[in-house]
Protein backbone atom coordinates (compact mmCIF):
# COMPACT_ATOMS: atom_id res chain seq x y z
CA UNK A 1 0.00 0.00 0.00
CA UNK A 2 1.38 3.05 -0.53
CA UNK A 3 0.31 7.12 0.70
CA UNK A 4 0.95 10.02 -0.42
CA UNK A 5 2.71 13.11 2.28
CA UNK A 6 -0.20 14.76 4.48
CA UNK A 7 -2.08 11.45 5.27
CA UNK A 8 0.51 9.73 7.69
CA UNK A 9 -0.73 11.49 10.57
CA UNK A 10 -5.09 9.93 10.16
CA UNK A 11 -3.32 6.61 9.74
CA UNK A 12 -2.29 4.30 12.73
CA UNK A 13 1.46 3.45 13.01
CA UNK A 14 2.13 0.66 10.45
CA UNK A 15 -1.26 0.28 9.08
CA UNK A 16 -1.89 -1.83 6.30
CA UNK A 17 -4.61 -2.34 3.60
CA UNK A 18 -6.13 -6.00 4.07
CA UNK A 19 -8.86 -7.49 1.80
CA UNK A 20 -11.44 -8.86 4.38
CA UNK A 21 -14.29 -10.65 1.58
CA UNK A 22 -14.72 -10.81 -1.74
CA UNK A 23 -16.91 -12.62 -4.20
CA UNK A 24 -19.55 -9.48 -4.98
CA UNK A 25 -20.22 -8.03 -8.72
CA UNK A 26 -20.60 -4.54 -7.07
CA UNK A 27 -20.04 -3.52 -4.00
CA UNK A 28 -21.57 -0.73 -2.81
CA UNK A 29 -23.52 0.92 1.46
CA UNK A 30 -21.10 -0.02 3.88
CA UNK A 31 -21.96 0.20 7.41
CA UNK A 32 -21.01 -0.65 10.96
CA UNK A 33 -23.61 -2.43 13.08
CA UNK A 34 -21.72 -2.37 16.33
CA UNK A 35 -24.27 -4.57 18.04
CA UNK A 36 -23.63 -7.49 15.98
CA UNK A 37 -19.07 -6.50 14.85
CA UNK A 38 -20.55 -6.81 11.55
CA UNK A 39 -19.80 -4.65 8.69
CA UNK A 40 -23.03 -4.81 6.18
CA UNK A 41 -22.80 -4.09 2.64
CA UNK A 42 -25.18 -4.15 -0.52
CA UNK A 43 -23.97 -6.40 -3.76
CA UNK A 44 -26.29 -4.34 -5.81
CA UNK A 45 -26.30 -6.26 -9.57
CA UNK A 46 -26.25 -9.34 -7.39
CA UNK A 47 -29.24 -8.26 -5.24
CA UNK A 48 -28.32 -9.34 -2.31
CA UNK A 49 -27.01 -7.88 1.40
CA UNK A 50 -23.85 -9.45 2.60
CA UNK A 51 -22.20 -9.18 5.70
CA UNK A 52 -18.82 -9.94 7.50
CA UNK A 53 -18.23 -10.86 11.16
CA UNK A 54 -14.88 -9.14 11.81
CA UNK A 55 -13.46 -10.78 14.81
CA UNK A 56 -13.96 -14.23 13.01
CA UNK A 57 -14.15 -13.19 9.42
CA UNK A 58 -16.67 -15.09 8.60
CA UNK A 59 -18.39 -13.53 5.40
CA UNK A 60 -22.34 -14.43 4.92
CA UNK A 61 -25.69 -13.54 2.98
CA UNK A 62 -27.78 -11.73 4.96
CA UNK A 63 -30.46 -11.42 2.49
CA UNK A 64 -31.23 -12.21 -0.88
CA UNK A 65 -34.12 -10.66 -3.40
CA UNK A 66 -33.66 -6.72 -1.60
CA UNK A 67 -34.60 -4.82 -4.37
CA UNK A 68 -31.06 -3.60 -5.30
CA UNK A 69 -30.50 -2.00 -2.03
CA UNK A 70 -27.58 0.72 -1.74
CA UNK A 71 -26.38 3.12 0.65
CA UNK A 72 -26.99 2.72 4.66
CA UNK A 73 -26.78 4.01 8.25
CA UNK A 74 -27.79 3.74 11.61
CA UNK A 75 -30.64 5.75 13.02
CA UNK A 76 -30.35 6.02 16.81
CA UNK A 77 -31.77 3.21 18.05
CA UNK A 78 -29.26 1.12 16.06
CA UNK A 79 -31.96 0.21 13.25
CA UNK A 80 -30.09 -0.11 9.58
CA UNK A 81 -31.62 2.77 7.34
CA UNK A 82 -31.31 1.66 3.65
CA UNK A 83 -31.75 2.69 0.05
CA UNK A 84 -33.88 0.39 -2.15
CA UNK A 85 -33.20 1.25 -6.37
CA UNK A 86 -35.96 -1.38 -6.96
CA UNK A 87 -38.71 -0.15 -4.23
CA UNK A 88 -37.49 3.67 -5.63
CA UNK A 89 -37.26 3.37 -1.05
CA UNK A 90 -35.78 4.23 1.98
CA UNK A 91 -36.21 1.68 4.23
CA UNK A 92 -35.77 0.58 7.81
CA UNK A 93 -33.84 -2.66 8.37
CA UNK A 94 -34.45 -4.40 12.21
CA UNK A 95 -33.40 -7.96 12.38
CA UNK A 96 -34.46 -8.77 8.75
CA UNK A 97 -38.02 -6.80 8.99
CA UNK A 98 -38.03 -4.07 6.41
CA UNK A 99 -40.00 -1.30 6.57
CA UNK A 100 -40.84 1.39 3.86
CA UNK A 101 -40.37 4.78 5.53
CA UNK A 102 -40.74 6.98 2.31
CA UNK A 103 -40.90 6.26 -1.06
CA UNK A 104 -42.65 9.66 -2.62
CA UNK A 105 -42.93 13.19 -2.99
CA UNK A 106 -45.63 15.47 -3.90
CA UNK A 107 -47.48 12.00 -5.12
CA UNK A 108 -44.36 10.63 -7.20
CA UNK A 109 -41.91 8.19 -6.77
CA UNK A 110 -38.50 9.11 -6.52
CA UNK A 111 -35.84 8.40 -8.65
CA UNK A 112 -33.61 5.77 -6.55
CA UNK A 113 -32.92 6.78 -3.63
CA UNK A 114 -28.80 6.14 -3.02
CA UNK A 115 -27.14 7.08 -0.19
CA UNK A 116 -28.49 8.47 3.29
CA UNK A 117 -27.70 9.77 6.47
CA UNK A 118 -28.91 10.56 10.05
CA UNK A 119 -28.77 13.65 11.64
CA UNK A 120 -28.95 14.17 15.15
CA UNK A 121 -32.39 15.27 15.13
CA UNK A 122 -33.50 12.14 13.91
CA UNK A 123 -34.30 13.15 10.67
CA UNK A 124 -33.25 10.96 7.53
CA UNK A 125 -31.76 13.33 4.67
CA UNK A 126 -30.76 11.28 0.86
CA UNK A 127 -29.98 11.39 -2.71
CA UNK A 128 -32.03 10.37 -5.51
CA UNK A 129 -29.84 10.18 -8.51
CA UNK A 130 -31.47 7.83 -11.71
CA UNK A 131 -29.01 5.12 -11.40
CA UNK A 132 -31.81 2.63 -10.17
CA UNK A 133 -34.05 3.30 -12.98
CA UNK A 134 -31.13 3.87 -15.92
CA UNK A 135 -29.22 0.49 -15.56
CA UNK A 136 -31.47 -2.51 -15.44
CA UNK A 137 -28.44 -4.39 -13.82
CA UNK A 138 -28.94 -2.18 -10.72
CA UNK A 139 -32.77 -1.38 -10.55
CA UNK A 140 -35.77 -1.80 -12.89
CA UNK A 141 -35.82 0.43 -15.94
CA UNK A 142 -37.89 3.43 -15.45
CA UNK A 143 -38.53 7.21 -15.74
CA UNK A 144 -37.91 10.17 -13.97
CA UNK A 145 -41.64 10.71 -12.49
CA UNK A 146 -40.57 14.33 -10.80
CA UNK A 147 -38.61 15.57 -13.45
CA UNK A 148 -35.27 15.90 -11.97
CA UNK A 149 -32.67 14.43 -9.16
CA UNK A 150 -32.95 15.92 -5.86
CA UNK A 151 -31.63 15.32 -2.30
CA UNK A 152 -34.09 15.28 0.43
CA UNK A 153 -34.78 15.21 4.07
CA UNK A 154 -37.21 13.00 5.74
CA UNK A 155 -39.11 13.91 8.76
CA UNK A 156 -39.93 10.59 10.53
CA UNK A 157 -41.99 12.59 13.21
CA UNK A 158 -43.87 14.11 11.04
CA UNK A 159 -43.97 12.07 8.00
CA UNK A 160 -42.89 15.29 5.79
CA UNK A 161 -40.50 15.25 2.99
CA UNK A 162 -39.14 17.92 1.62
CA UNK A 163 -36.10 18.64 -1.44
CA UNK A 164 -33.22 20.22 0.13
CA UNK A 165 -31.03 20.63 -2.50
CA UNK A 166 -32.50 21.01 -6.21
CA UNK A 167 -29.01 22.12 -8.43
CA UNK A 168 -27.14 19.30 -8.61
CA UNK A 169 -27.33 16.73 -12.00
CA UNK A 170 -26.99 13.91 -10.33
CA UNK A 171 -26.42 13.90 -6.28
CA UNK A 172 -25.05 10.54 -5.02
CA UNK A 173 -22.82 10.27 -1.66
CA UNK A 174 -23.25 12.32 0.83
CA UNK A 175 -22.43 13.16 5.02
CA UNK A 176 -22.83 16.23 7.31
CA UNK A 177 -19.81 18.20 8.74
CA UNK A 178 -19.06 17.11 12.61
CA UNK A 179 -21.29 20.03 13.86
CA UNK A 180 -23.68 19.67 11.02
CA UNK A 181 -23.33 23.15 9.60
CA UNK A 182 -22.86 21.76 6.27
CA UNK A 183 -24.20 18.80 4.12
CA UNK A 184 -21.03 17.85 1.68
CA UNK A 185 -22.81 16.02 -1.33
CA UNK A 186 -21.05 14.81 -4.60
CA UNK A 187 -22.15 15.43 -7.68
CA UNK A 188 -21.61 12.19 -10.31
CA UNK A 189 -23.00 13.15 -13.51
CA UNK A 190 -19.87 12.16 -15.75
CA UNK A 191 -20.92 8.68 -15.12
CA UNK A 192 -23.97 9.22 -17.96
CA UNK A 193 -22.76 11.83 -19.74
CA UNK A 194 -19.13 12.96 -20.55
CA UNK A 195 -17.69 16.03 -19.42
CA UNK A 196 -20.41 15.38 -16.30
CA UNK A 197 -19.72 16.31 -12.92
CA UNK A 198 -17.34 14.75 -10.59
CA UNK A 199 -17.32 16.85 -8.01
CA UNK A 200 -18.35 17.31 -4.09
CA UNK A 201 -20.18 20.45 -3.09
CA UNK A 202 -20.63 22.04 0.12
CA UNK A 203 -24.38 23.21 1.85
CA UNK A 204 -24.47 25.47 4.08
CA UNK A 205 -27.37 23.72 6.69
CA UNK A 206 -30.05 26.30 7.19
CA UNK A 207 -32.38 25.94 10.95
CA UNK A 208 -31.29 22.32 10.72
CA UNK A 209 -33.74 21.99 7.43
CA UNK A 210 -32.45 22.95 4.47
CA UNK A 211 -29.56 24.24 2.42
CA UNK A 212 -28.01 27.24 0.97
CA UNK A 213 -24.53 28.35 -0.76
CA UNK A 214 -23.96 25.66 -2.74
CA UNK A 215 -20.00 25.65 -3.69
CA UNK A 216 -17.45 23.00 -5.14
CA UNK A 217 -15.59 21.83 -1.84
CA UNK A 218 -13.74 19.46 -3.95
CA UNK A 219 -12.85 18.06 -7.46
CA UNK A 220 -12.15 14.18 -7.45
CA UNK A 221 -10.29 12.36 -9.98
CA UNK A 222 -9.83 9.82 -11.17
CA UNK A 223 -13.50 8.30 -11.13
CA UNK A 224 -16.21 9.57 -8.99
CA UNK A 225 -16.47 10.27 -5.71
CA UNK A 226 -19.44 7.55 -5.58
CA UNK A 227 -19.39 8.01 -1.44
CA UNK A 228 -17.92 9.17 1.63
CA UNK A 229 -17.76 9.93 5.08
CA UNK A 230 -16.29 12.63 6.75
CA UNK A 231 -14.34 12.01 10.52
CA UNK A 232 -14.43 13.70 13.93
CA UNK A 233 -12.01 16.15 12.55
CA UNK A 234 -14.07 17.15 9.56
CA UNK A 235 -11.17 15.46 7.37
CA UNK A 236 -13.34 13.77 4.36
CA UNK A 237 -12.50 10.33 3.05
CA UNK A 238 -14.19 9.47 -0.58
CA UNK A 239 -14.11 6.82 -2.83
CA UNK A 240 -12.24 7.42 -6.42
CA UNK A 241 -11.45 5.29 -9.35
CA UNK A 242 -7.67 3.97 -7.61
CA UNK A 243 -8.17 4.66 -3.90
CA UNK A 244 -9.46 6.78 -1.32
CA UNK A 245 -8.66 10.29 -1.28
CA UNK A 246 -8.80 12.33 1.86
CA UNK A 247 -9.25 15.71 1.73
CA UNK A 248 -9.01 18.63 4.96
CA UNK A 249 -12.35 20.02 6.40
CA UNK A 250 -11.21 23.21 3.93
CA UNK A 251 -10.98 21.20 1.04
CA UNK A 252 -7.52 20.32 0.55
CA UNK A 253 -6.55 17.38 -0.98
CA UNK A 254 -4.29 15.60 2.18
CA UNK A 255 -3.34 12.51 0.02
CA UNK A 256 -4.80 8.57 -0.79
CA UNK A 257 -4.62 5.42 -0.03
CA UNK A 258 -4.14 3.36 -2.95
CA UNK A 259 -7.08 0.59 -3.57
CA UNK A 260 -6.27 -2.47 -6.03
CA UNK A 261 -10.05 -1.64 -7.25
CA UNK A 262 -12.28 0.85 -8.22
CA UNK A 263 -14.13 2.03 -5.24
CA UNK A 264 -17.87 2.70 -4.14
CA UNK A 265 -17.77 3.91 -0.47
CA UNK A 266 -16.71 3.86 2.83
CA UNK A 267 -17.63 3.46 6.36
CA UNK A 268 -15.98 3.97 9.91
CA UNK A 269 -15.94 1.11 12.87
CA UNK A 270 -14.62 -1.49 14.01
CA UNK A 271 -14.27 -2.09 17.97
CA UNK A 272 -12.53 1.21 18.63
CA UNK A 273 -14.25 2.73 15.76
CA UNK A 274 -10.95 3.77 14.06
CA UNK A 275 -11.03 0.87 11.28
CA UNK A 276 -12.16 2.36 8.00
CA UNK A 277 -13.99 -0.13 5.76
CA UNK A 278 -13.70 0.17 1.78
CA UNK A 279 -16.72 -1.21 -0.15
CA UNK A 280 -14.70 -1.26 -3.69
CA UNK A 281 -16.21 -3.24 -6.88
CA UNK A 282 -15.86 -7.13 -5.96
CA UNK A 283 -14.39 -6.90 -2.23
CA UNK A 284 -14.55 -5.06 0.96
CA UNK A 285 -11.03 -3.92 2.25
CA UNK A 286 -10.02 -2.52 6.20
CA UNK A 287 -7.20 -0.54 7.28
CA UNK A 288 -6.56 0.85 10.52
CA UNK A 289 -6.70 5.08 11.06
CA UNK A 290 -6.10 7.20 13.86
CA UNK A 291 -9.92 9.03 13.58
CA UNK A 292 -13.26 8.02 13.78
CA UNK A 293 -16.67 8.57 12.12
CA UNK A 294 -18.85 11.52 13.30
CA UNK A 295 -22.00 9.94 12.24
CA UNK A 296 -23.71 11.65 15.02
CA UNK A 297 -22.62 14.55 17.18
CA UNK A 298 -20.58 13.83 19.91
CA UNK A 299 -22.07 15.01 23.70
CA UNK A 300 -22.07 18.32 24.40
CA UNK A 301 -22.28 19.36 20.93
CA UNK A 302 -25.49 19.76 18.43
CA UNK A 303 -27.97 17.62 20.18
CA UNK A 304 -31.51 17.72 19.01
CA UNK A 305 -33.28 18.70 22.69
CA UNK A 306 -30.99 21.76 24.73
CA UNK A 307 -28.93 19.86 27.59
CA UNK A 308 -30.95 22.29 29.82
CA UNK A 309 -34.04 20.47 29.35
CA UNK A 310 -32.57 16.87 29.04
CA UNK A 311 -32.28 14.87 32.74
CA UNK A 312 -29.20 12.14 32.69
CA UNK A 313 -29.50 8.33 31.26
CA UNK A 314 -26.93 6.45 32.96
CA UNK A 315 -26.06 3.29 33.12
CA UNK A 316 -24.18 1.80 35.74
CA UNK A 317 -21.87 -0.54 35.02
CA UNK A 318 -19.47 -3.07 36.19
CA UNK A 319 -19.39 -7.11 37.33
CA UNK A 320 -21.14 -8.77 38.95
CA UNK A 321 -21.24 -7.57 43.17
CA UNK A 322 -19.81 -4.22 41.92
CA UNK A 323 -22.98 -2.83 43.68
CA UNK A 324 -24.52 -1.90 40.71
CA UNK A 325 -28.33 -2.02 41.63
CA UNK A 326 -27.63 -0.52 44.64
CA UNK A 327 -25.17 2.32 43.33
CA UNK A 328 -27.62 2.88 40.88
CA UNK A 329 -30.91 3.06 42.89
CA UNK A 330 -29.33 5.54 44.77
CA UNK A 331 -27.83 7.49 42.01
CA UNK A 332 -30.92 7.58 40.18
CA UNK A 333 -33.19 9.00 43.36
CA UNK A 334 -30.50 11.69 43.79
CA UNK A 335 -30.81 12.42 39.70
CA UNK A 336 -34.55 12.22 40.35
CA UNK A 337 -35.04 9.97 37.38
CA UNK A 338 -36.31 6.13 37.42
CA UNK A 339 -34.00 3.41 38.12
CA UNK A 340 -34.14 0.21 35.86
CA UNK A 341 -32.07 -3.30 36.72
CA UNK A 342 -30.69 -4.47 33.50
CA UNK A 343 -30.79 -7.88 34.91
CA UNK A 344 -34.58 -8.17 34.57
CA UNK A 345 -34.29 -7.53 30.95
CA UNK A 346 -32.42 -10.88 30.52
CA UNK A 347 -34.35 -13.32 28.41
CA UNK A 348 -35.40 -16.60 30.68
CA UNK A 349 -32.29 -18.48 28.33
CA UNK A 350 -29.35 -16.07 29.98
CA UNK A 351 -31.27 -16.18 33.37
CA UNK A 352 -31.00 -20.33 33.15
CA UNK A 353 -27.56 -20.48 31.66
CA UNK A 354 -25.90 -18.01 34.39
CA UNK A 355 -27.66 -20.10 36.85
CA UNK A 356 -25.86 -23.17 35.61
CA UNK A 357 -22.77 -21.71 36.10
CA UNK A 358 -22.07 -21.04 32.38
CA UNK A 359 -20.96 -17.80 31.55
CA UNK A 360 -22.74 -16.27 28.42
CA UNK A 361 -21.44 -15.70 24.70
CA UNK A 362 -21.76 -12.64 22.43
CA UNK A 363 -24.29 -14.06 20.59
CA UNK A 364 -26.31 -14.40 24.37
CA UNK A 365 -25.72 -10.71 25.37
CA UNK A 366 -26.55 -9.00 21.68
CA UNK A 367 -30.41 -9.26 21.73
CA UNK A 368 -30.29 -8.44 25.90
CA UNK A 369 -28.22 -5.27 24.74
CA UNK A 370 -30.33 -4.02 22.67
CA UNK A 371 -33.16 -4.76 25.12
CA UNK A 372 -31.28 -2.12 27.57
CA UNK A 373 -30.10 0.47 24.42
CA UNK A 374 -34.10 0.61 23.72
CA UNK A 375 -35.09 0.94 27.19
CA UNK A 376 -32.86 4.01 27.52
CA UNK A 377 -33.97 5.58 24.00
CA UNK A 378 -37.29 5.67 25.12
CA UNK A 379 -37.11 7.13 28.60
CA UNK A 380 -35.87 10.33 26.12
CA UNK A 381 -36.14 13.60 28.19
CA UNK A 382 -37.41 12.01 31.70
CA UNK A 383 -34.15 10.36 32.41
CA UNK A 384 -33.19 6.85 33.20
CA UNK A 385 -30.63 4.95 35.77
CA UNK A 386 -30.25 1.49 34.22
CA UNK A 387 -27.62 -0.84 36.27
CA UNK A 388 -26.28 -2.83 33.27
CA UNK A 389 -22.83 -5.10 33.32
CA UNK A 390 -21.80 -3.35 30.56
CA UNK A 391 -18.12 -4.73 30.29
CA UNK A 392 -16.63 -5.06 26.98
CA UNK A 393 -16.65 -1.53 24.51
CA UNK A 394 -18.19 -2.99 22.07
CA UNK A 395 -20.83 -3.42 24.50
CA UNK A 396 -21.18 0.37 25.66
CA UNK A 397 -20.22 1.41 21.27
CA UNK A 398 -23.56 -0.41 20.74
CA UNK A 399 -25.66 1.45 23.80
CA UNK A 400 -24.30 4.95 22.57
CA UNK A 401 -25.34 4.05 19.00
CA UNK A 402 -28.75 3.61 19.84
CA UNK A 403 -28.41 6.44 22.99
CA UNK A 404 -25.54 8.93 22.40
CA UNK A 405 -26.40 10.99 25.30
CA UNK A 406 -25.79 7.81 27.25
CA UNK A 407 -22.99 8.60 30.38
CA UNK A 408 -21.14 5.57 32.08
CA UNK A 409 -20.40 5.08 35.62
CA UNK A 410 -17.83 2.54 36.07
CA UNK A 411 -17.77 0.94 39.40
CA UNK A 412 -14.28 -0.29 39.81
CA UNK A 413 -13.39 -2.51 42.77
CA UNK A 414 -10.52 -5.22 43.38
CA UNK A 415 -10.90 -9.16 42.64
CA UNK A 416 -10.82 -9.61 46.94
CA UNK A 417 -13.63 -7.18 47.45
CA UNK A 418 -15.89 -8.19 44.64
CA UNK A 419 -16.01 -11.73 45.89
CA UNK A 420 -16.68 -10.71 49.40
CA UNK A 421 -19.12 -9.18 48.21
CA UNK A 422 -20.62 -12.42 46.19
CA UNK A 423 -20.37 -14.47 48.63
CA UNK A 424 -23.54 -12.04 50.28
CA UNK A 425 -26.01 -12.68 47.80
CA UNK A 426 -27.11 -16.33 48.03
CA UNK A 427 -29.48 -17.49 45.80
CA UNK A 428 -28.24 -14.64 43.01
CA UNK A 429 -28.76 -16.11 39.86
CA UNK A 430 -24.65 -14.94 38.93
CA UNK A 431 -23.01 -17.57 41.18
CA UNK A 432 -19.48 -16.28 42.50
CA UNK A 433 -17.84 -19.09 40.87
CA UNK A 434 -18.52 -15.95 37.34
CA UNK A 435 -16.21 -13.74 38.59
CA UNK A 436 -13.12 -14.60 37.23
CA UNK A 437 -15.24 -15.18 33.74
CA UNK A 438 -16.34 -12.00 34.46
CA UNK A 439 -13.09 -9.85 35.42
CA UNK A 440 -11.25 -11.45 32.66
CA UNK A 441 -13.83 -10.24 30.09
CA UNK A 442 -13.98 -6.86 31.27
CA UNK A 443 -12.68 -3.25 29.62
CA UNK A 444 -12.90 -0.79 32.06
CA UNK A 445 -13.91 2.79 31.06
CA UNK A 446 -11.62 4.26 28.77
CA UNK A 447 -10.54 8.01 29.14
CA UNK A 448 -12.40 8.74 25.79
CA UNK A 449 -15.31 7.05 26.34
CA UNK A 450 -18.31 9.54 28.24
CA UNK A 451 -18.32 8.82 31.83
CA UNK A 452 -16.56 8.28 35.13
CA UNK A 453 -14.69 5.79 37.43
CA UNK A 454 -15.82 5.36 40.98
CA UNK A 455 -13.11 3.42 42.92
CA UNK A 456 -15.14 0.65 45.63
CA UNK A 457 -11.90 0.15 47.82
CA UNK A 458 -12.50 3.22 49.82
CA UNK A 459 -15.24 1.46 51.59
CA UNK A 460 -17.91 4.63 50.76
CA UNK A 461 -21.39 3.75 51.48
CA UNK A 462 -23.48 3.39 48.31
CA UNK A 463 -24.83 6.64 48.98
CA UNK A 464 -22.20 8.42 49.05
CA UNK A 465 -20.78 6.71 45.92
CA UNK A 466 -23.78 7.79 44.45
CA UNK A 467 -23.07 11.31 45.42
CA UNK A 468 -19.75 11.15 43.91
CA UNK A 469 -20.73 10.06 40.86
CA UNK A 470 -23.32 12.61 40.76
CA UNK A 471 -21.05 15.76 40.88
CA UNK A 472 -18.11 13.77 38.46
CA UNK A 473 -20.97 13.69 35.92
CA UNK A 474 -21.96 16.97 36.54
CA UNK A 475 -18.84 18.59 35.63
Amino acid sequence: METEMGIESLLAPGATLRRLATGAVWAEGPVWIPALGVVRWSDIPGNRILQVHVASGETSVYRDDVEFTNGRTLDAAGAVIQCSHGRRAVERDVDGVVTTLVDRWNGVRFNSPNDVVVKSDGTIWFTDPPYGITFAREGHLGETEYGANYAFRFDPASGSVAPVITDMEEPNGLAFSPDESILHVSDTSVALRPGGNHHIRAYTVIDGASCADGRVFAVVEPGVSDGFRVDEHGNLWTSSGDSVQVFSPAGARLGAIAVPEVVANVCFGGEGGGTLFIAASTSLYAIETRTRDTVRPRLGSVDPMPVTARKPLVVVMGVSGSGKSTVGSALADELGVPFVDADDLHPAANVAKMAAGHPLTDDDRWPWLARVASTLSAAEAGGMVIACSALKRVYREAILAAEPATRFVFLSGSRELLAERMSHRPGHFMPASLLDSQLATLEPLAADEPGVTVSLDSGAAPVELAHLAAASLAR
